[in-house]
């Protein structure tokens, strides 16, 4: 009896997909002149673009391997492996996730003293979101429990807040997030 009656008065936890969100700021997606992510070592930088056809997105992927050492123990500095391609459907996915830029919970103003219990006092990245009416960038730390999402500062305001992670996700992890699956749109003869 009492078990039943515990699980019964029990409240269903809402997950972060969905939980009540707000957006950080409200902009169109035809706003947005670049985007970009760096994470020291890996740099993205995400351009929309339209043409006859329709709308898509350069983006440009840089990776700094690390210095290989070579013979006699001295090692040569680190080249950056450099990547050129054009998304669609994902790119466009990420754009519109960063014109609104929801945000599951506000922390507010933190002190940098407890920036190290949100990943801030070593961010995963930097985000500039460069907007036709100005730019925007927000420090990225650390997941958060669970992973799905990232506690974020944005520079402006200084308020810490927890941002839903599809399109943080998508600029970290780039290469194999934003590169397109369907590389054409026809069918082949057989």
């Amino acid at each position: 009896g009492s078990l039943a009656w515990y699980m019964s008065g029990r409240t269903e936890e809402t997950s972060s997909s969905t939980a009540q969100t707000t957006d950080l700021w409200n902009a169109g997606v035809e706003t947005i002149r670049s985007v970009s992510f760096d994470s020291g070592d890996h740099k993205v930088l995400v351009e929309p673009r339209k043409d006859g056809v329709g709308e898509y997105s350069v983006v440009t992927s840089e990776s700094t391997n690390p210095p290989q050492p070579v013979d006699a123990g001295v090692s040569t500095a680190p080249k950056p492996e450099v990547k050129r391609y054009i998304s669609v459907d994902a790119a466009n996915k990420m754009l519109e996730g960063l014109a609104r830029f929801k945000i599951a919970r506000t922390l507010g103003k933190l002190d940098k003293a407890r920036f190290s219990e949100f990943g801030l006092d070593k961010p995963t990245g930097t985000l500039k979101i460069d907007f036709v009416n100005g730019a925007r960038t927000i420090t990225v730390g650390a997941s958060t429990p669970g992973g799905g999402n990232y506690y974020v500062r944005d520079e402006q305001s200084g308020v810490v807040q927890v941002a839903i992670g599809d399109p943080l996700s998508a600029l970290q992890y780039a290469d194999a997030r934003l590169s397109e699956r369907d590389l054409h749109g026809f069918k082949t003869d057989e």
